[in-house]
């Protein structure tokens, strides 16, 4: 027992040396059978008391260690949940999940594009075999020699080319921006002027004609007006880069977010731009997916360059559903007169009644409709 004059009372020491002692004693040289109990209960999350803490301390075989370690895994990743293993099968699961939610206007997402993390040779034909056969490849600019990443990428798609007589359907070419804890990303050690970039995109296009180009909300409005002209084909647009950020009215917060987001731009005004200041059909077309051009098909489709009997239609139908569900009234008065002189380049007559016919359904309520 000992005095405390600052709270006027005795207090009883709860550092028991004797009993820690023997304890001690109690546990040296464990019975097996008594550490696995023990092990088996630390599996239930609940904690362990002093003395069984002090017989797992004690135990000296080697084999039992390796299963208290595996255990101390085991309850981490229970709790904290940290890097779990998402599988094939889970990804899966989480665009079924996608698939079955429907929006008050044109109704269900009709198409999912995966972000994954790098997967085994039993990943890729999991998915291949649910009916994936389209790559998509890129580079993260800035971690090394730019033009060295661009020859590997090209040499990358000659194998693929060589092995499975089709190349990336894609390609991404995301520049390093500054990201938190993540120290390389503020000085990048080979950074990219807009120049050099707009030369790799210029280069890319010509070296993979055939690909999408992919072009991500790091840069801002102004490059990537330039970068759409000069290969872009497919653009991101309200992006938003923490869990959690679409729900967020204040979105925009560097201190959590993945990457620094360069254009802020709303998708309805990354569309306005599209239409006034580029003259290009925004599209949303997710045809060829779902009926089965992909893969080897569609590059056969598209290097003969039949593609456009389907992308030109498709594009100007996906459009106007945008505008009637989810157009603003400016965007709406410019895309509805851009799509008046679309339909007059029509040459084909019977391709431009088939398009006029189904304008005319979506405006009497009918959606996804498609060539």
């Amino acid at each position: 027992m000992r005095q405390n004059s600052k709270l006027g009372g005795s207090l009883e020491s709860f550092i028991d040396e004797d009993l820690i002692w023997a304890e001690i004693d109690k546990a040296t040289d464990p019975d097996p059978a008594l550490v696995r109990d023990i092990l088996a209960k630390a599996r239930e999350r609940k904690g362990l008391s002093p003395f069984e803490a002090a017989v797992l301390l004690k135990n000296t075989d080697k084999d039992l260690d390796n299963e208290l370690f595996s255990a101390a895994i085991e309850v981490k990743k229970g709790i904290y949940g940290e890097h779990p293993k998402l599988d094939a099968e889970w990804i899966a699961q989480i665009v079924r999940d996608v698939y079955d939610v429907a929006s008050r206007k044109s109704g269900e997402i009709r198409r999912v594009n995966i972000n994954c993390a790098p997967l085994d040779v039993e990943g890729f034909k999991t998915l291949n075999e649910a009916g994936i056969d389209d790559v998509g490849m890129g580079v993260l600019f800035g971690l090394f020699d730019p033009v060295f990443e661009v020859m590997g990428l090209l040499y990358h798609a000659l194998q693929l080319e060589k092995d499975w007589g089709v190349g990336p359907h894609t390609i991404s070419f995301p520049r390093l921006e500054p990201a938190l804890g993540a120290e390389i990303a503020f000085n990048p050690p080979y950074l990219s002027s807009d120049h050099d970039f707009k030369k790799i995109v210029s280069v890319l296009r010509l070296v993979f004609p055939y690909a999408g180009l992919i072009l991500t909300t790091r840069e801002n409005s102004e490059l990537r007006a330039e970068l759409l002209e000069v290969g872009v084909t497919q653009l991101s647009a309200g992006s938003r880069t923490y869990p959690g950020a679409y729900s967020d009215p204040e979105f925009d917060r560097p201190d959590v977010q993945q990457f620094c987001v360069g254009d802020n731009r709303s998708l309805d005004e990354v569309i306005q731009s599209i239409v006034s200041e580029h003259g290009y059909i925004p599209s949303w077309c997710t045809a060829c997916y779902r009926l089965g051009r992909t893969g080897k098909h569609f590059m056969d489709l598209a290097k003969t360059g039949f593609i456009q009997k389907f992308c030109l239609p498709n594009g100007l139908l996906t459009f106007k559903e945008y505008l009637e569900d989810y157009g603003s009234d400016e965007t709406k008065r410019i895309g509805e007169e851009f799509l008046r002189n679309e339909i007059k380049k029509y040459i084909d007559p019977k391709q431009k009644k088939l398009v006029e016919d189904r304008l005319a359904r979506m405006e009497k309520g009918e959606r996804d409709l498609y060539i």
